[in-house]
């Protein structure tokens, strides 16, 4: 039986395997830490690995296309598409990110724009159990606060990883992932149920009390992330004459989630409902925290996300609609993508001496998170370095443009660029269907509310520039951060949110973009880098 030798940072460690499965098959069996996206298909082309000795095989086209000469010529390839037959030395060149929590110092934590609905709840065990977590289902990321049901008082917070990234970085990759095997699928529910609980225990540490002292937990995400978290119609949100009907995502007991979780055994929980489709209840509480349907029309709202999701409210309807954003807004996917955290470039401006970047955290810069991509592209852009069709400059080295910093060589590369511009493509024809469905133009925008982490560090000018927010007064546009999570929290704390939520469902038109006639005409027209062109008079 043939051995594959692993060189780490422990050390080499051996692992007997049977050919006939891919690299990335024996090292998951292996339990051997390695990122993914795509459920081994390829796509993503994250699961880099070197080998050091021994012959994995001519690379597939697939490698070809993902990685380029240099990188092959060093014996990099793709743990997917590689089949071992014989002993092989190799190194992991691509660890998943740290499943480890990031806890919130209440420094860090924004001031909130709207304090929580009155009256606080009643619910069961309030007295014994006073407190309660608010939860925020991502696909690329989970959040947490933990707050006093009595007060509205904001005692903790903490996000990390969605755990199931192992099973693709799009939420259709990791639905299709389910489909396929119950089992699978199981894996993948009771890893974000027990990734909630370590992160219970750490919030639990920081406030100071017991689990048993938690009574309530609120959930909202999207819609592939509540239906893989019950199990439940996983199968409908594949087929797109599904996307604009209601998908019931609650679970059938959640009597093993209070068990794991470790908190007060009559805590209440509540899986907030998503509208319908692909719109999440994470949007109906972006919703309810930006106050989108205050007085007035001409609201929007851009949840930028790996799934992201849009509304407007034209003063009598809320317009929705879902865009694959992919990993682009989450600093994952690129060749020198990171996630925010320390280590992250997330601005970038340009000067005479080049490009002069900021490192959350002052650490040694790692990669470039979402804010820091939309600066470097404004930046490249306008000093002619990349054209609006997405195209170097023929004095930028062929393997893309080299920032020049980091303890590896950070290069930002073509795959890049157009892995931003498809992401920016979506959002764009979402915009324009939503404008066009209620009767408004661009310009008649009175507000325009910008959530996710990736919209919390934007800049607004060089997101305009780009064409990634529509061209109106920067003073109209708001970042608000993770509008979803503000909107759980309110839900949290106050049955009159939560009866909130179910009445801005009433209020909502789904929109399936992909049933749109001339959907290809709008995406091709907004690849281009270059502010969002309104409509005539």
């Amino acid at each position: 039986m043939p051995t594959l030798t692993i060189r780490d940072y422990a050390g080499d460690r051996d692992i007997a395997y049977v050919p006939g499965r891919s690299l990335l098959q024996v090292l998951e069996a292996a339990r051997v830490p390695i990122r993914g996206g795509c459920d081994g298909r390829g796509g993503c082309g994250l699961c880099v690995v070197r080998i050091l000795a021994g012959d994995a095989g001519v690379p597939t086209p697939i490698e070809c296309l993902q990685l380029d000469e240099g990188q092959l010529a060093q014996g990099q390839r793709l743990a997917c598409q590689a089949l071992p037959q014989t002993d092989l030395r190799l190194q992991v060149l691509a660890p998943p990110p740290q499943a480890g929590w990031r806890y919130l110092d209440p420094r860090d934590r924004p001031s909130p724009r709207l304090t929580p609905a009155a009256p606080p709840d009643s619910g069961p065990a309030l007295g014994h159990a006073p407190y309660g977590a608010a939860v925020d289902l991502g696909t690329t990321h989970l959040c947490l606060s933990l707050l006093d049901r009595r007060t509205g008082q904001w005692r903790a917070g903490c996000h990390g990883f969605n755990p199931q990234s192992a099973y693709g970085s799009d939420i259709m990759t990791r639905l299709a992932a389910a489909v396929a095997s119950p089992a699978q699928a199981h894996r993948m529910s009771q890893q974000v149920v027990e990734g909630l609980g370590a992160a219970l225990w750490g919030l639990a540490i920081r406030a100071g009390i017991s689990l048993q002292h938690i009574g309530a937990v609120t959930l909202v995400g999207n819609t592939a992330m509540l239906a893989l978290l019950s199990g439940r119609h996983c199968d409908r949100l594949l087929l797109p004459s599904q996307w604009t009907l209601a998908i019931d995502c609650q679970p059938e007991t959640t009597d093993g989630w209070v068990q794991t979780w470790g908190i007060h055994p009559r805590a209440r929980i509540d899986v907030i409902a998503p509208v319908a489709g692909l719109i999440g209840s994470d949007l109906l509480a972006g919703v309810l925290s930006t106050d989108l349907t205050g007085a007035g029309g001409g609201h929007l709202l851009i949840d930028f996300g790996t799934n992201s999701e849009l509304a407007l409210w034209d003063g009598e309807v809320l317009w929705c609609t879902s865009a694959a954003g992919g990993p682009a807004f989450e600093g994952s996917g690129m060749r020198c993508g990171f996630p925010a955290e320390p280590g992250a470039i997330d601005r970038v401006e340009f000067a005479a001496g080049g490009p002069q970047m900021r490192v959350i955290g002052g650490a040694q810069p790692q990669g470039l998170c979402g804010s820091g991509v939309v600066d470097l592209i404004a930046g490249l852009v306008r000093s002619g370095q990349l054209s609006s069709r997405g195209r170097f400059a023929p004095g930028v080295p062929g393997d893309g443009f080299h920032l020049g910093c980091g303890a590896r060589d950070l290069v930002f590369t073509g795959a890049d660029v157009d892995l931003f511009q498809r992401a920016k493509g979506a959002i764009g024809v979402g915009i324009s269907v939503l404008l066009e469905q209620a009767g408004w133009r661009d310009r008649d925008l009175r507000r325009v509310c910008v959530g996710g982490a990736f919209g919390r560090a934007i800049d607004i000018r060089n997101a305009q520039a780009l064409g990634l927010l529509p061209a109106i007064a920067p003073e109209r546009i708001e970042l608000w951060g993770n509008t979803a999570l503000a909107g759980c929290e309110e839900a949290l704390v106050s049955p009159a949110a939560r009866g909130r939520c179910q009445h801005l469902v009433g209020q909502c038109r789904v929109i399936n973009l992909a049933l749109c006639p001339d959907f290809d005409e709008r995406f091709v027209e907004h690849l281009f880098l270059r502010p969002i062109a309104g409509p005539g008079p």
